[in-house]
């Protein structure tokens, strides 16, 4: 006769959907880009294998390949992976004024990279590396900086229509300022002492950016 636990665990079975391939096929992805941030997070790129990457997801270094076939193509993904992360916790809310959405947008930048710091570091390291010579994930990198350069513009000009953003302000002039201060100060979060006050840091980033341009 059945137990209760065989019972209890047959019903779960027939009531729980077989996953799709397309299911499937996106959570073994998931999986592979995110032992890809770990690994890259931790070693850089150069030191991260594919095998290293399918050994920590729990695959083989056959299903890396089969499903991006390079590590330059894996990298690839992963850089636009990680900016759709970002873009999402950056858009702006038309509801609010635009000064506040951009200190907001700054506050979030920082705390990406206080809270997850794993994500934060791959991100770093992918940024970095997109300088050196034939790196292949560069214009992912630089497709990324664009658009975070368009949320900040489309921040300024909204705070110029309501008033809470001076006119003289230059929304591009200020995007690439503003994303070099943020990317700065993250470095160090990263690579400082936990010493460093960065409670403090994300509040004195607020009131700067709100000095520099307020109206």
């Amino acid at each position: 006769m059945k137990n209760e636990l065989q019972t209890t665990l047959e019903s779960k079975l027939k009531s729980t959907p077989k996953r799709t391939q397309e299911e499937r096929r996106s959570e073994a992805e998931c999986a592979l880009l995110d032992a890809a941030e770990a690994l890259i997070a931790k070693q850089g790129i150069v030191q991260t294998s594919l095998s290293q990457i399918g050994e920590l997801a729990g695959y083989s270094r056959g299903l890396v390949n089969h499903h991006f076939g390079t590590k330059d193509a894996l990298v690839d993904r992963l850089v636009r992976r990680s900016r759709m992360k970002f873009m999402k916790e950056l858009r702006l809310d038309t509801s609010d004024s635009g000064l506040n959405n951009l200190l907001r947008a700054a506050d979030t930048y920082l705390q990406i990279y206080v809270a997850k710091q794993k994500m934060g570091s791959a991100r770093m390291v992918l940024w970095g590396a997109a300088f050196a010579s034939g790196a292949t994930h560069t214009d992912a990198v630089s497709e990324g900086d664009e658009e975070a350069r368009k949320i900040i513009c489309a921040g300024v000009q909204l705070g110029q229509d309501d008033g809470s953003v001076s006119n003289t302000v230059d929304g591009l002039v200020f995007a690439v300022m503003l994303l070099g201060m943020l990317r700065g100060i993250a470095g160090q979060i990263l690579v400082g002492p936990s010493s460093l006050k960065k409670c403090e840091l994300r509040s004195q980033v607020k009131i700067f950016i709100a000095a520099s341009i307020g109206a």
